[in-house]
């Protein structure tokens, strides 16, 4: 998987806001449509400062809990999840959610 700088995320996220298209911008920057649809709803969300805030790396199993009942609660899809609970990609939450339907908390 590539990485991408914040800096390279928020170019990607302000073109888009200018008004180019998420597969055009995804091409010009050799990112996915899903990493640049991510990083335009972090921008819309917080805006440059979300792209400069470090992310939490590790979480207990009543924070993991809480994100995966929000989720469901307001039927957020694992990237507005990751936007909204600041997670660094909605792989996590999607691990995070397999893992609680095999072993409820044990698997947190």
């Amino acid at each position: 998987m590539t990485k991408f700088t914040r800096s390279e995320r928020l170019a990607a996220a302000v073109a888009v806001e200018a008004g180019d298209s998420i597969a055009s911008v995804a091409r010009q920057f050799g990112m996915s449509k899903k990493v640049v649809a991510r990083s335009v709803n972090l921008y819309r969300e917080e805006g440059e400062a979300g792209f400069h805030k470090k992310r939490e790396a590790s979480y207990t199993a009543a924070q993991k809990l809480v994100v995966l009942e929000t989720m469901h609660s307001q039927g957020m899809s694992l990237e507005e999840a990751a936007v909204k609970f600041e997670i660094l990609g909605s792989a996590t939450i999607w691990q995070w959610e397999r893992r609680y339907m095999d072993n409820r908390m044990d698997g947190l």
